[in-house]
């Protein structure tokens, strides 16, 4: 592990204050444990977390797209 000492929930906590709950900063945090979570052995956790990091990013991807649309039609 990397960052010994460092808490990762401060981290989530942080980003989600700052970027809100569907940004890809946060999606990245949800990686990240899903990272730390499997080299932990917790491979359940793990997956949890990777299917909330998917599901940001197809999120962020929707968004993009939608922004994308209408700035074309202006």
């Amino acid at each position: 592990i990397r960052y010994i000492g460092a808490n990762p929930y401060q981290a989530l906590k942080k980003h989600t204050d700052e970027y809100g709950e569907n940004s890809i900063e946060v999606g990245a945090v949800y990686n990240n444990l899903g990272t730390l979570s499997t080299e932990l052995g917790d491979e359940d956790q793990a997956e949890q977390y990777y299917q909330k990091a998917l599901s940001i990013a197809d999120k962020v991807r929707w968004e993009r797209s939608i922004e994308a649309h209408v700035t074309d039609v202006y």
